[in-house]
């Protein structure tokens, strides 16, 4: 979404972020789930 309204703004970004910073006051629990074949 936000991409397309970029695009049609003539908006490009040359080396988009991909990670994600969080700023939480207290630990995030993280569970991490692998694909079953």
């Amino acid at each position: 979404m936000i991409e397309k309204s970029f695009a049609e703004g003539g908006i490009s970004m040359a080396f988009p972020q991909r990670d994600v910073h969080l700023d939480s006051p207290r630990p995030l629990q993280v569970e991490l789930i692998r694909p079953t074949p």
